[in-house]
């Protein structure tokens, strides 16, 4: 949520609450996408993640969209940097 507060600047709290379940819904997505074998490896899996992140949030209406692109490209940065977070396995 860091990410997108950052880009939002000064929010309600109603808005504080729904980027928290954007957000729940980005990391689970992330999640799914990050645990495919090779991912990081993969060129065109990463841009498709991009994409959906820049539509996702487009849909969501969370930023300008001039926005997105970088916001998409800093947030698939975070998940590679935290990907042992991400994909640690449930129950454990």
């Amino acid at each position: 949520m860091g990410v997108l507060r950052q880009e939002k600047g000064k929010v309600t709290p109603e808005e504080l609450n729904d980027l928290a379940q954007i957000t729940i819904e980005l990391v689970e997505h992330i999640q799914q996408e990050i645990r495919l074998v090779g991912f990081w490896k993969k060129v065109q899996a990463q841009d498709a993640l991009r994409n959906w992140i820049v539509q996702f949030l487009d849909d969501h209406d969370v930023l300008a969209y001039d926005r997105l692109p970088e916001v998409a490209d800093r947030l698939v940065e975070l998940a590679r940097a935290n990907q042992h977070k991400l994909v640690k396995q449930e129950g454990v």
